[in-house]
């Protein structure tokens, strides 16, 4: 038997993690001052990686281990951070996700996002979820605050003025497309009660089609003045891919600068690289983005200019098949989603080792399939990585993990 302690991340030692989004999306950890992880790692040899020769140079990513079990089951889309803080909570990892246990939604979302979060001393099991706190007429303006503790999402604003989150409001048209109104915000002066703030930080660029998918946030380390960076999906039923808009100091109002960022429009939504989520690496001024592609793999980009231009890293970071180890035998992961990186430093600030945690898509082999007259059975994996999703195999969504010490 796996235990915690024995194949994860032991978090020992205490220091400051600055934490930005997920997506989340995503917001991105170690940007957010709020706390510092726990560097981990007892497991034994760091995994290696490989480098190809070619013409030119190529990039080697970080390796990652898939980490045995389940983190939370019928859970989706998560946003990772760990508190190192005893005055902001419990010292380890937290993870806000979607409650997904509405399978007959799977795949659409059961719950509202980010509306649970649950705890885990070594980031491997988890506890119960708990629900967020709501505080009655604790704002200024008379309305609710909200106890986000140690979430992943909250943005340290670098004009010192405090902290904000950002949330994607939309409306469906009449044909069930989720059209966008507002990147809404909440501010925090202490990155823990957070207050609703009127109107939307972002108006959308010109080739979105009034659709804006996953987001994630990050301060700009190479700009002559205090910056908050915004990449986020748009155009989603066209190109459908990460697009880059900038905010001052303060990261309230976004203005667009640019699309396609990772290179990647085609047209053909199933070719863009989506789900994004930045972290930071032990390179001042590098950054590295995960982004699914397919629903089967996780690949990784490295930007040196606050994500105005992107590089590929070479192979995957990790594939759907990767996990099937982590379920029954009967079943298997069909598809994966949403990363999510946690990020642990050592007392000086070094990054030791990142933990994944990814959304997978689980199908019963013992199912079967009909679609259009045709009818199959669920254990052929090539129906599950077909364009069209035959829902009689899913059998739910859940919170996975891979962990890599690699930077």
């Amino acid at each position: 038997m796996v235990t915690e302690k024995s194949s994860g991340i032991q978090c020992g030692m205490i220091a400051r993690i600055l934490v930005s989004v997920g997506m989340l999306c995503v917001f991105l950890l170690c940007t957010m001052a709020c706390e510092k992880p726990d560097p981990g790692g007892d497991n034994g040899t760091k995994p290696g990686t490989t480098t190809t020769t070619m013409k030119a140079p190529v990039l080697s990513g970080p390796t990652y281990t898939v980490e045995p079990g389940i983190r939370v089951d019928y859970a989706g889309n998560a946003k990772a951070s760990y508190n190192s803080d005893p005055a902001v909570g419990q010292i380890g990892t937290y993870l806000y996700y979607e409650d997904k246990s509405d399978t007959s939604r799977a795949g659409e979302g059961g719950g509202l996002p980010g509306a649970y979060y649950a705890f885990s001393e070594y980031g491997l099991k988890f506890g119960e979820p708990q629900s967020v706190e709501i505080i009655p007429g604790a704002c200024a303006d008379g309305k609710n605050a909200t106890v986000y503790t140690a979430h992943a999402a909250r943005q340290k604003l670098p004009d010192g003025s405090g902290w904000r989150m950002y949330f994607l409001n939309f409306l469906r048209d009449e044909e069930g497309v989720p059209r966008f109104t507002a990147l809404a915000s909440s501010f925090s002066s202490d990155c823990e009660q957070f207050c609703e703030e009127d109107g939307s930080r972002y108006e959308l660029g010109p080739n979105d089609d009034d659709t804006m998918g996953v987001y994630t946030t990050f301060t700009a380390e190479h700009s002559s003045e205090p910056q908050v960076v915004l990449l986020y999906l748009g155009n989603l039923f066209g190109d459908n891919n990460a697009r880059r808009a900038v905010a001052g100091g303060d990261g309230y109002d976004f203005d667009w600068e640019r699309d396609n960022v990772l290179n990647d429009a085609t047209g053909r939504s199933s070719d863009a690289y989506v789900d994004i989520a930045t972290v930071p690496t032990n390179t001042p001024g590098k950054r590295r983005l995960y982004s699914m592609q397919q629903g089967t793999d996780i690949y990784s980009f490295v930007t040196e200019d606050d994500g105005k231009t992107f590089k590929q890293e070479d192979g995957v970071r990790v594939n759907a098949r990767d996990f099937d180890s982590a379920v029954a035998d009967n079943e298997y992961i069909c598809m994966l989603f949403d990363p999510s990186i946690a990020v642990y430093t050592d007392d000086n600030g070094t990054i030791t080792s990142t933990r994944m945690y990814v959304t997978g898509r689980v199908w019963d082999s013992t199912r079967t399939w009909e679609h259009n007259g045709e009818s199959g059975s669920c254990a052929d994996v090539e129906i599950c990585n077909s364009d069209v999703r035959y829902e009689n195999c899913n059998s739910r969504e859940t919170l996975l993990s891979a962990v890599s010490y690699d930077d």
